[in-house]
């Protein structure tokens, strides 16, 4: 009887050791599956980049934006200056000022570099990188300890870039705030929106004179 028993334990002991072992291996094959079919489709759906940097940015009041800014200036992009992962993936661009709006201290030049986060392997937020001949209204501050003079980053990133897309039209990327609802193109808000619209990222489509006033 005792031989009995010392066999059934010692059977139901080699069967729970195989189903620990069995059950650890399918996590690990878990596992590894959900690592390749995420990372096959990382490059599926953007080949020519790493990856995308999901961050949240602080998002201010209008006025405090404004009064925040070292600088609010219609730009005109013209190049690409260099592409930076130190401490996190930028893009410098040299860019031609059209309008100054408002600033704090004055400039001594007519080009300004504007550094934006995210560069040709990594976006950031899924924004698309600025191109040449673009034309944009930014909130900037300057830059401390850079290597490069006359640089600025943009204040909120994507939620204080307004793209000029004619002549009196222009995009707020991101989060449409009440205070700018007197500006808004109703009819195109509805009409075009879907255009520049993505996930959690709403536009808000503006008359750029009213705009402009409003902050002058």
């Amino acid at each position: 009887m005792k031989t009995r028993i010392k066999i059934w334990l010692l059977v139901s002991s080699l069967v729970l050791i195989s189903s620990s072992v069995y059950f650890a291996s399918s996590r690990r094959e878990l596992k590894a599956d959900f690592d390749t079919a995420s990372s096959a489709s990382k490059k599926i759906n953007n080949p020519s980049k790493s990856g995308n940097i999901d961050a949240e940015v602080e998002v201010y009041p209008f006025d405090e934006s404004v009064n925040k800014s070292d600088l609010i200036v219609e730009v005109q992009i013209k190049e690409k200056i260099k592409e930076t992962d130190d401490p996190s993936p930028k893009t410098i661009f040299k860019t031609e000022i059209i309008n100054i709006l408002t600033q704090k201290e004055p400039l001594a030049t007519k080009e300004i570099n504007i550094m934006q986060a995210g560069n040709s392997k990594w976006s950031f937020n899924d924004n698309k990188l600025f191109s040449p001949g673009e034309k944009y209204i930014l909130f900037l501050k300057r830059t401390v300890d850079f290597d490069i003079e006359n640089t600025f980053w943009i204040l909120g990133e994507e939620t204080n870039i307004y793209e000029i897309t004619d002549e009196n039209k222009i995009v707020k990327w991101s989060r449409p705030q009440k205070e700018l609802e007197s500006f808004e193109d109703k009819e195109l808000n509805f009409k075009k929106a879907a255009e520049y619209n993505e996930p959690d990222k709403e536009s808000q489509i503006l008359e750029k004179d009213g705009f402009q006033d409003y902050i002058q």
